[in-house]
């Protein structure tokens, strides 16, 4: 074996190659032979076919090898239409099965995608169901602790207004008591007692203006008769109980009036008691203005 060579070992597989072209080929033949045989047995003409060969047996050598020739190649015929027929049949069923396979995945897709669809509606209607039970259940535990801190806030947010406002307020009188009235009043607070009563209605007396006769307090009086202003009282007013109407009455207006009357007024009453005048009292000067002040409060007016 280890002396064989390539060129030797190539030519025995050429001849094992030969041996098998002939084999299949006298396989072949022969099935080419039997298959007119096969086909006239399926039909019912097989007697006729054996006949017509047994006949042809007897005739001389050339026309029988010609007899059998025609069936080898009658058998081949049948075999290649029977194989172009088989070919075309499974190609068809192969065509056939891979459409109703997409179409049997087409389905299954939408099918799918369907029970998706389901599932996810599903899951999503429970979860919105669990979110609103969860969200009433805990509106209901929590609605007390909102109430109190709504109304916690509704406080503070009125307590904050409330001081801003007084802290406005008060910062405005502190500049109108340093720019007029720091003369009059001993100090601030004494001021803002002075103011607190005349916004609650009473007729509080103003500093300096107690006393009767030939001084100021008279010269007070005097003016006091000539504004309508009974009672004699030392301040912005008479014996009327609401401030602005005792405002009012300093001033000498009546409602309804206008800005331009309120000015025309005042310049009037500022003039007869003007500090700078001969027979001004400084004291009257400052309840006019005060009296301007409340009125322009009152109305709105800047």
């Amino acid at each position: 074996m280890s002396g064989r060579t390539k060129e030797d070992a190539a030519v025995e597989d050429y001849e094992h190659k030969e041996w098998g072209y002939v084999v299949a080929f006298v396989i072949g033949v022969s099935v080419c032979w039997h298959t007119p045989f096969w086909v006239a047995e399926t039909i019912g003409y097989l007697d006729k076919l054996e006949a017509w060969v047994a006949i042809a047996d007897s005739w001389e050598n050339p026309l029988t090898l010609l007899c059998h020739l025609i069936l080898v190649i009658v058998g081949a015929a049948i075999n290649a239409a029977a194989f172009f027929i088989l070919f075309l049949i499974g190609y068809g069923l192969w065509k056939v099965f891979v459409a109703i396979g997409k179409w049997l995945l087409y389905q299954l897709e939408i099918l799918v995608s369907a029970l998706i669809e389901v599932a996810q509606w599903l899951v999503n209607g429970v979860i919105s169901i669990v979110t609103t039970v969860t969200r009433a259940i805990w509106d209901f535990l929590t609605w007390p602790l909102r109430f109190i801190f709504e109304l916690i806030g509704d406080l503070y947010g009125w307590f904050s207004e409330r001081t801003t406002r007084r802290r406005y307020e008060r910062e405005t009188l502190k500049k109108a008591y340093k720019e007029k009235y720091r003369q009059d009043f001993r100090s601030f607070r004494a001021f803002m007692k002075y103011w607190k009563a005349l916004q609650r209605g009473e007729n509080p007396p103003y500093p300096g203006s107690e006393g009767t006769g030939n001084g100021s307090g008279g010269n007070n009086g005097r003016r006091q008769k000539e504004n309508n202003n009974p009672g004699g009282s030392g301040g912005p007013g008479g014996n009327g109980s609401d401030p602005y109407q005792i405002a009012l009455n300093v001033i000498g207006l009546t409602e309804p009036f206008t800005k331009a009357e309120l000015n025309a007024r005042y310049k009037r009453a500022i003039a007869r008691c003007h500090p700078d005048k001969t027979g001004g009292d400084d004291r009257e000067a400052k309840r006019v203005n005060m009296a301007r002040d409340v009125i322009l409060k009152r109305k709105g007016w800047s």
